[in-house]
């Protein structure tokens, strides 16, 4: 249920494509080819772009989400699938536009 939420966020966004790349329990949302959103299936939350770094650590600090193993330094975090919905809908929109106004996955 909690991927099915966001499959159907994710697709209802301008430009995005959903690619399972490392095989079908792996599920990566792109916009214009670059990751904005992604998950395991079964796994612990969807993992997001957020600003910077710095907002990733403060995040991670609140203990609100946790570091991105497979991306750990950037400014990718993972909530849980326990967070809010309307949380997870803003969280997943702003990683879009993030993607969509610099055209990269930093």
């Amino acid at each position: 249920m909690r991927e099915q939420f966001v499959d159907r966020f994710c697709a209802a966004l301008r430009e995005t494509e959903r690619t399972t790349p490392f095989g079908d329990e792996t599920v990566i949302w792109t916009v214009r080819g670059h990751t904005f959103a992604a998950y395991t299936v079964d796994g612990d939350g969807v993992s997001v772009r957020v600003g910077n770094k710095v907002a990733a650590q403060k995040l991670v600090g609140q203990g609100r989400v946790a570091t991105a193993d497979y991306l750990r330094g950037n400014s990718w975090v993972l909530f849980p699938w326990d967070t809010s919905p309307d949380e997870l809908r803003l969280r997943i929109g702003a990683s879009h536009s993030l993607v969509i106004e610099d055209g990269t996955v930093a």
